[in-house]
């Protein structure tokens, strides 16, 4: 079943809410107040260990996740349509395009 215009507008405001997360933890670990520079001149990054669970919490993308198992999935329901319908393995293929919308699931 096709998403509605709804569902897709949803599924748009969920990724780019999670890419701007990227985005800004992204700028705040390579901010200039982040790195400290020695007497040779060279720099050392300033490990902050609170950031790393920032970090890590604005890695979690599940609307990214979701979307690209659905392209996934849909590539593979493209080789599957491309197959004539005697081919022996059609059940495996319908079955490995619904695990990858699974996985994203999970």
């Amino acid at each position: 079943m096709k998403p509605t215009y709804e569902q897709l507008e949803q599924q748009l405001a969920a990724v780019v809410a999670e890419n701007a997360g990227l985005k800004q933890a992204a700028e705040f670990a390579t901010a200039p107040d982040m790195w400290i520079e020695q007497a040779d001149g060279m720099l050392d990054y300033r490990y902050v260990d609170w950031y790393v669970d920032a970090l890590k919490a604005a890695m979690e993308t599940p609307a990214t996740d979701a979307y690209l198992a659905e392209v996934r999935a849909q590539g593979v329901e493209m080789l599957l349509s491309s197959l004539p319908p005697h081919y022996t393995a059609r059940a495996d293929i319908e079955a490995f395009a619904a695990q990858l919308r699974q996985g994203a699931k999970s």
